[in-house]
């Protein structure tokens, strides 16, 4: 073969190749051939978009910042309902979610399972506000779909939403505004509720980020204080025990509320000592204590899941009664739901060792989470406190009135005391009277205070 052919054939070779430099101007060729496959995957993201739920890659591949408002909704207590059931009860109620999701979605919504308990929403919008309208089906649906696994759907889930005005912001940063939001919903207003991410709410970062930065220091120093809140028996006219309440004023910052540094303390995992440090100054304070409110004043303290399931907690809280000549009998440890996250049984092992030393335990705030019996049934107890987000629906919703009033029967099935908490009035302490309920706990009758 002679050299003319040979490069005849190289020549035609080269004009059959798709991306070929002989074929395309120097520098388009590539370019246009990227723009062609992404133009080409995307339109397949979009077409399964319509008809099922996008993972988080998928879904940075398609919204676009500078037109939307991308809304997070987080599903942050499922491990409880787990623990609580079984995972395959989880797992069956997260697909009747997302089957929910697709049924109410508008054809140009984009929705992805972000985490295990996460879902992100990309709404497109002229205008840069969110209406919180834009939930209202999502909720109804969600109601449906709780309801019918037996469950109270507003105590499931809450959202945030960041709003995206630049087209250059990248798709993680906006993101992480609308985490940072959805994540605060949780902390500011509870289950259901919905936040943006706006200046006021970066604002308050910033302060977490400085309360953050001297909360060791302040443990270290124990430079928190306690107030005590009576708890009263409303049948013998006396007080029955006070809870133990940590207060802190922060340096240049004055009185830091219990609501703001409790979750930081959470966060940075300080609780332990933060734990530690509270029982010894409520040790302290034990003869004042005994003087003010009676020789035989029960002390309640609330003790983390963290602390509980720690294994030497049993023996430094006895040694800690014991130098301080604090009798067990008198101190109430209050525990929350949160624990059912870990395993029954060795929560149940740890109760044990606790109230054979003589310490007495309160299942606290019951009512504002995955309350269910089932859980109470797996745990020894004595005492059961009532969320004051039940008590204060008493008198304006017949709905919660019957399902409180039902509720405290567990007094007479399980034998252990009740007490409703946050009571701010006469007419919600009467209504309680005539339910059974005699201990009350709430601004109606004091404040939390100081010795």
């Amino acid at each position: 073969m002679n050299g003319k052919r040979l490069k005849h054939q190289a020549s035609n070779e080269c004009k059959n190749r798709p991306y070929s430099r002989s074929r395309y101007k120097k520098g388009k060729s590539i370019k246009d051939s990227i723009k062609v496959q992404d133009s080409f995957f995307r339109d397949k993201l979009l077409s399964k978009a319509v008809h099922q739920i996008l993972n988080k890659d998928e879904f940075f591949r398609l919204i676009t910042p500078g037109d939307g408002i991308l809304l997070l909704v987080q599903f942050s207590r499922m491990k409880i309902l787990g623990a609580l059931y079984n995972y395959k009860y989880l797992q069956d109620i997260m697909e009747s979610i997302e089957e929910a999701f697709l049924e109410i979605k508008q054809p140009a919504t984009l929705v992805a399972k972000t985490g295990d308990y996460e879902f992100a929403w990309w709404l497109h919008r002229e205008k840069n506000t969110f209406d919180d309208r834009d939930l209202d089906n999502s909720k109804n649906i969600l109601r449906r779909v709780f309801e019918a696994k037996g469950l109270s759907y507003q105590f499931i889930f809450n959202a945030g939403y960041a709003v995206s005005l630049n087209k250059h912001e990248g798709r993680q940063a906006l993101y992480d505004r609308a985490l940072i939001a959805c994540e605060m919903a949780g902390q500011k207003g509870g289950y259901g509720y919905v936040l943006p991410f706006d200046t006021e709410l970066s604002e308050e970062l910033e302060l977490e980020d400085e309360l953050i930065g001297i909360l060791e220091e302040a443990i270290i120093d124990k430079a928190f204080y306690i107030n005590y809140q009576p708890i009263l028996d409303m049948k013998k006219g006396e007080i029955h025990s006070v809870e133990a309440l940590a207060r802190w004023e922060a340096p240049e910052r004055g009185l830091v509320s219990p609501a703001v540094f409790i979750p930081l303390i959470e966060k940075t995992n300080l609780m332990v000592p933060f734990c530690h440090m509270i029982a010894e100054k409520i040790m302290k304070d034990y003869k004042q204590l005994k003087v003010k409110y009676g020789q035989h004043i029960k002390v309640a303290m609330n003790v983390s899941p963290n602390q509980l399931l720690d294994p030497g907690f049993p023996d430094f809280i006895s040694d800690l009664c014991e130098k301080y000549d604090f009798p067990a009998q008198g101190l109430v440890l209050e525990i929350t739901e949160e624990v059912m996250i870990h395993d029954a049984e060795s929560i149940q092992e740890i109760i044990l060792k606790l109230k054979n030393k003589g310490f007495s335990i309160s299942i606290d705030d019951f009512g504002s989470g995955y309350s269910s019996l089932s859980y109470l049934s797996k745990l020894s107890f004595d005492e059961i406190k009532f969320d004051k987000s039940l008590i204060e629906k008493i008198l304006t919703d017949p709905k919660i009135y019957g399902l409180v009033k039902a509720l405290f029967e567990i007094q007479n099935i399980f034998d252990v005391a009740v007490v409703a908490e946050g009571v701010e009035s006469k007419e919600e302490s009467d209504m309680l009277m005539d339910m059974g309920c005699s201990l009350h706990q709430g601004y109606y009758y004091a404040r939390p205070e100081g010795l």
